[in-house]
């Protein structure tokens, strides 16, 4: 266990077995305080229970993949789409990407914009199920439901705001990796809404699905373009010879 900071929250960092508990100060301090101890425990409980679930190196491999994702994917494949799309035909020859496929250019750029929102949310989603999985086992240890019932009411009823926040705050919600604590107090009153089907992974599942099929049809037909366009450059050339 380490102290830092001087607010109230707890993480939990570490990797392969070797876990480290860092509480902020001001946990301690509330602590020591009367009726202290019941959140000091839930929030502690809470971190435990991502050790038991051993899912804190699943937290580095999702955040990894999508740090990885922007320099060593993304970037790459915008500028070189980027650089197709503005070059324009060559001196010697008409470019294959100019302009007949300039709309699948745009099209292909489009398509990174939307990669990225859904590697994101892929991301989000898998944050937000280990924390309330998190939740769920610290209650089952004894934690304090109150603790959660306390910060849901301090963030006030949704019900009381214009429709138009509402919908804002739903959409904040999907990019957020901790889910809002009126999300967490109805998980814990009803645990199995974890495995029931839920419109936002049903999205991504068939999102990444869809994908996965547009790029091995993309590659195959490529390579067939590709092969068909080298077979026919060979054969002017034996033509113009003879």
């Amino acid at each position: 266990v380490t102290l830092s900071g001087h607010g109230e929250n707890a993480l939990t960092n570490g990797w392969f077995g070797r876990y480290t508990v860092r509480l902020d100060i001001g946990l301690i301090t509330k602590f020591k305080k009367e009726n202290g101890r019941a959140p000091f425990e839930a929030t502690l409980l809470h971190e435990f229970a991502h050790i038991r679930n051993k899912d804190v190196d699943y937290t580095y491999l999702a955040v990894a993949i999508w740090r990885l994702f922007v320099p060593c994917v993304l970037i790459p494949f915008v500028a070189v789409q980027g650089w197709q799309l503005i070059s324009g035909p060559s001196n010697q020859r008409a470019s294959l990407f100019w302009p007949g496929n300039r709309p699948v250019l745009i099209s292909e750029l489009i398509l990174a914009a939307a990669m990225v929102g859904l590697t994101y949310l892929s991301m989000a989603e898998i944050l937000r199920i280990r924390e309330t999985c998190a939740d769920i086992a610290a209650v089952g240890h004894q934690a304090d439901g109150d603790y959660w019932k306390h910060h849901a009411q301090a963030e006030g009823t949704v019900q009381d705001r214009p429709t138009w926040r509402i919908a804002i705050r739903a959409a904040r919600a999907l990019f957020r990796t901790h889910p809002d604590w009126r999300t967490r107090v109805d998980a814990l009153a009803d645990p199995q809404a974890l495995v029931t089907v839920r419109a936002l992974p049903m999205l991504l599942t068939g999102a990444a699905t869809e994908l996965l099929g547009y790029f091995i049809q993309a590659t195959i037909g490529a390579s067939s373009y590709s092969s068909r366009y080298i077979w026919l450059e060979d054969c002017d050339i034996w033509l113009m010879a003879a």
